[in-house]
């Protein structure tokens, strides 16, 4: 996907007109899309080699959906969600947070 189509997609659930999203964290959430449709397909695709199934249904990619959203295990800590503090530092970005966030050490 797109930095562009990204943009607009998050865009559209912004409450307000002058709301505006920066270049990298267009190409962050892009990447970040990018890795979470990846996963998903490759889980999916285990899931139907485990019942035996030639291809890939949607109902494969609803088994494993509740692991990528964090509702169950599969993460990278014991809440079963991914540090994407290591994703952004493997995409070389520092990670700029909000008032009040931990910063993140390069």
């Amino acid at each position: 996907m797109s930095k562009d189509t990204v943009s607009k997609l998050l865009a559209s659930f912004f409450k307000e007109d002058k709301t505006r999203l920066s270049g990298d964290a267009a190409t962050l959430m892009a990447e970040m899309l990018r890795i979470f449709v990846r996963e998903a397909a490759v889980r999916a695709q285990k899931q139907a080699e485990a019942e035996d199934c030639d291809q890939v249904d949607i109902e494969h990619f609803e088994k494993i959906l509740p692991q990528l959203v964090g509702a169950t295990g599969g993460g990278k800590d014991s809440s079963g969600t991914i540090d994407v503090d290591d994703k952004v530092k493997d995409l070389g970005m520092p990670l700029k947070r909000g008032k009040g966030a931990r910063e993140m050490s390069n």
